[in-house]
């Protein structure tokens, strides 16, 4: 990455015709960027979390690597794009989890206030926070709120040109 770029991705739903752009944290989450950008492009199904708030994601697939803990959040921030790793004995995996034996990769969006990320015990979660929407998230926002009220859309999430 050449000094003074800042490397930005699109998140779209191609379905609702929404999309916006988010820019990298390489400065508080290296790695944690470097395997997200290094596993794009992403399309897998979105889902929109029933207890934490505002916030939309995706089980994508297994990154090279598990990220270390780095920018570390605990309440999330509008705009604000988490990447959150559950091993493979976490209790509140999808039913009939069979996956990656390292266990599943969330890929998060948290598009509004009043969010929490919390378990189904209501014990706080924690994420690394490796991107933000700077711009357009107001528009966006509506398209999450599609995604709560079908249930599920397809997500695309792809390096921006």
């Amino acid at each position: 990455m050449r000094t003074g770029t800042r490397r930005r991705i699109a998140i779209e739903f191609p379905q609702l015709a929404a999309s916006v752009e988010a820019v990298l944290l390489d400065q508080q989450a290296p790695e944690t960027c470097q395997l997200m950008w290094e596993a794009l492009p992403i399309e897998d199904t979105a889902y929109h979390c029933i207890r934490c708030g505002k916030e939309v994601f995706a089980l994508i697939p297994p990154l090279r690597a598990v990220p270390p803990a780095e920018n570390r959040c605990m309440v999330p921030a509008p705009g604000a794009l988490w990447f959150i790793h559950f091993p493979a004995d976490y209790p509140y995996n999808p039913p009939g989890f069979v996956g990656d034996p390292r266990g599943t990769f969330d890929f998060v969006v948290w598009y509004g206030s009043d969010s929490w990320a919390i378990d189904p015990e209501g014990q706080f979660v924690t994420g690394n926070h490796w991107a933000q929407i700077e711009h357009g998230l107001e528009a966006f926002a509506r398209a999450c709120e599609q995604v709560w009220l079908s249930g599920t859309a397809p997500m695309r999430v792809r390096k921006a040109s």
